[in-house]
């Protein structure tokens, strides 16, 4: 039953009640920025997040390894209209309309050569800590983080900052396959509850269960592996709090991840080919979102 899993499983490739993939394992990831950045303890929308970085004009880099591409992508990825800058249903047809000649896109863009990881690799500071999920004790509740002084800037979606699932691999079965009744079968397989329960498991289980026993297990083990003082045994990992309060701030984090938008990859590539132009200081702003315009705006009309 679909209420047995981890919203996650299902929601890669859907529409609606239409279920058209699976996803046996999770992978999810949350990122965290210092609030003197910001300015508040709050997650920031996109457009304080711009501002807050280009106010910052320090020598860092956004995080580890994201090109200025990538990090323009990962501004963009999460909001299916692109800030507004895609109208996907055009009253006037159906092919829909664009405009990248927005303060916010110039904004993106400069804020996307100036953290970009290109040619700042012996800087040291990172703006951004990316956080991998799968581990209990790498997660952080807003008492942990207020502590810190760290904001969750995570991904940004329309609605908001939410924790993201970029699936380990997702499973389909072909319309045209000639042996759908063992796909099937061994897609339940991957998804039965023994399967999906295994001890020393690098990722948690989508199966709620399993998920239950799997985080019983990992805390249980760590408390093992600690060391004593007195009567009482102290994890190993940094002594982070193991409360009822952790443990369920942590599972609805993970109730509540979700995947990028599909149809956004198309406009994503074409944004990356042409904002090198503007990275490497061939073209203006101006110049590339013209040309950006241009193209995407073709893309949706070759879509009629």
């Amino acid at each position: 039953m679909e209420e047995d899993y981890f919203p996650l499983a299902f929601s890669m490739w859907r529409q609606g009640e239409q279920i058209y993939s699976v996803t046996p394992k999770m992978e999810i990831y949350c990122e965290e920025m210092k609030q003197e950045i910001l300015g508040s303890g709050a997650p920031p929308d996109i457009e304080e997040l711009a501002d807050a970085l280009l106010a910052l004009e320090e020598s860092a880099f956004y995080r580890k390894g994201l090109t200025s591409g990538e990090l323009l992508n990962t501004f963009l990825q999460g909001s299916e209209s692109l800030w507004g800058m895609v109208n996907w249903d055009n009253e006037e047809d159906s092919s829909g309309s664009c405009d990248f000649n927005t303060p916010l896109f110039a904004k993106l863009l400069e804020a996307s050569r100036r953290y970009g990881y290109d040619d700042r690799r012996a800087l040291q500071k990172e703006i951004t800590h990316r956080i991998n999920m799968t581990a209990f004790f790498h997660f952080s509740i807003p008492a942990e983080q207020k502590k810190e002084e760290l904001v969750s800037v995570g991904t940004l979606f329309d609605d908001g900052c939410h924790v993201v699932s970029y699936p380990q691999y997702t499973m389909a079965v072909n319309a045209n396959s000639e042996n759908k009744e063992g796909a099937w079968e061994f897609i339940a397989f991957l998804l039965g509850e023994e399967t999906q329960y295994k001890e020393e498991a690098h990722l948690p289980p989508v199966h709620r269960q399993s998920f239950d026993k799997w985080l019983e297990w990992e805390l249980r083990l760590l408390t093992k592996k600690g060391r004593k003082k007195g009567k009482e045994v102290i994890p190993v990992y940094y002594g982070e709090n193991t409360s009822m309060e952790k443990r369920n701030a942590y599972k609805k984090a993970i109730e509540d991840a979700r995947p990028l938008p599909i149809r956004t990859a198309p406009i994503l590539t074409i944004i990356q080919e042409e904002a090198e132009d503007y990275f490497n200081g061939s073209k203006s702003a101006e110049e590339v979102s013209r040309i950006i315009n241009n193209r995407v705006q073709l893309y949706l009309d070759e879509r009629k």
